[in-house]
């Protein structure tokens, strides 16, 4: 009685080998560990199917919608039809194109369980990972070169020790791959990997995912911030309402710390008090993301430019550091206060997310530049898309171009010899320096 059933088993496991071989591939995340073998092992198989997107954790955010492209050629076409959702720019040349997709985004509108697929004369020929990637994490990167007359690959990828903070991958991976074509259909297969480490203290080995605090760390209004020594002693926290009435300082409801003990006052002016977000203050303020979407939120327009800023991050250039139409950082100090230049604006990338920062003149239209009315200024905005960060810091620098206010009166382009000299001065000429206040906008923890 038992027999008849065994001898059924092996047709039993054709069947349902032929069914798994039936359904169409699909993608499993990949790390970094299959660039630890040299080379790696291949994963592409010859006139396979483009693998299906994984499911969407979460739907597209709509802020990110900018981000897709729609199919321009039958090879967009095909990665489309697998559930994907094409973003950026396609590589292609003699006969290849690489086409990205993406199943997700995170906070930032950066990629999660993205893929890239080479093409070869309009066939599938595979991907550059064995499974999809995400920002940030390790094995993510992508195509970074097209040689050889169309018959090698190159890619790179980053590589995250335990310790890296996100901004920081301590190593980089690079990848060559061969694109057969005969016998036909075209193959992608992996033929070799170099690792390097990157230079910078993540590479170092046993280094701190963030540097160990300087001084005091303050906590206020559930937030904490390392205050690096020489900053302050402390700080005042606080919980301001959203403002009752529209207006050029209206702004929705904030966290505030204001850093007690701090080595730059603003000359002539009297600190508010109770106090709000303002230049004259060395300060950081956290808002709710949230509130920005409500109708008729104060300062919407500016939180989607700062978004689209750090997402395309496009080059500083000019009198005023960023592009015509993009962004103002005193706008998110309380109002726009005609900051007539940008001195030593940088991107940062930072444990909770990522921002911007530059050294601007604050004051009502343009003034001669005084100590304590040039302050250091950052915007940014969490990696979970909860919170917008603004800090603000008056600064002291020696040498500043003395300028009568007839001189910018008569020509606001008066103003540029102070420009000018900031942008060269050495990170070491600040009080408090640079260095040190990206430290304490590095260090701030967020809490609900």
């Amino acid at each position: 009685m038992i027999r008849p059933a065994l001898t059924r088993l092996p047709l039993l496991a054709a069947l349902l080998a032929a069914l798994v071989l039936s359904l169409p591939p699909q993608a499993v995340l990949a790390d970094g560990a299959w660039l630890g073998q040299a080379p790696p092992a291949p994963w592409n198989t010859a006139g396979g199917p483009v693998p299906a997107a994984p499911p969407a954790a979460v739907a597209l955010d709509p802020r990110c919608a900018n981000l897709a492209r729609t199919p321009e050629t039958a090879a967009d076409g095909q990665v489309a039809a697998a559930g994907w959702t094409l973003f950026g720019t396609y590589t292609g040349g003699w006969g290849v194109q690489i086409v990205r997709g993406l199943a997700g985004v995170d906070g930032m509108c950066r990629p999660l369980q993205y893929q890239e697929f080479v093409f070869v004369d309009g066939t599938f020929a595979g991907t550059v990972s064995p499974g999809p990637m995400d920002a940030r994490a390790d094995g993510s990167g992508g195509v970074t070169g097209l040689a050889d007359g169309g018959a090698q690959l190159s890619a790179s990828f980053q590589r995250y020790a335990a310790a890296d903070p996100l901004c920081c991958p301590s190593a980089t991976s690079s990848v060559t791959y061969r694109i057969d074509r005969a016998p036909a259909p075209a193959l992608l297969v992996p033929t070799a990997v170099s690792t390097i480490q990157n230079p910078g203290p993540a590479a170092a080995p046993g280094a701190p995912s963030t540097p160990a605090c300087a001084g005091p760390t303050a906590t206020a209004e559930r937030l904490a911030v390392c205050l690096t020594s020489g900053v302050g002693s402390g700080v005042q926290g606080s919980s301001i309402p959203r403002s009752a009435q529209p207006g050029p300082g209206a702004t929705e409801a904030y966290r505030l710390l204001v850093v007690q003990g701090y080595p730059v006052a603003v000359p002539g002016v009297t600190p508010p008090n109770p106090p709000l977000i303002s230049p004259l203050l060395p300060e950081i303020a956290v808002f709710n993301l949230g509130d920005f979407d409500q109708p008729n939120a104060y300062g919407a327009a500016q939180v989607e430019s700062l978004r689209q800023l750090l997402l395309n991050r496009p080059a500083f250039a000019g009198l005023q550091g960023f592009p015509q139409g993009t962004i103002s950082l005193p706008q998110y100090a309380g109002r726009d206060l005609s900051t007539p230049y940008t001195a030593r604006p940088a991107y940062l990338d930072l444990p909770w997310g990522s921002g911007v920062r530059g050294v601007v003149q604050a004051g009502q239209g343009i003034t001669p530049p005084q100590n304590g009315r040039i302050q250091y200024q950052f915007a940014g905005l969490s990696s979970d898309n909860r919170w917008l960060v603004v800090a603000t810091f008056p600064l002291s620098v020696p040498g500043l171009p003395a300028i009568p206010q007839e001189a910018l009166t008569a020509n606001a382009a008066a103003i540029v010899p102070a420009q000018v000299h900031l942008s060269l001065l050495q990170d070491g000429s600040y009080t408090p320096t640079l260095s040190v206040l990206d430290a304490v906008v590095q260090s701030l923890q967020l809490a609900p």
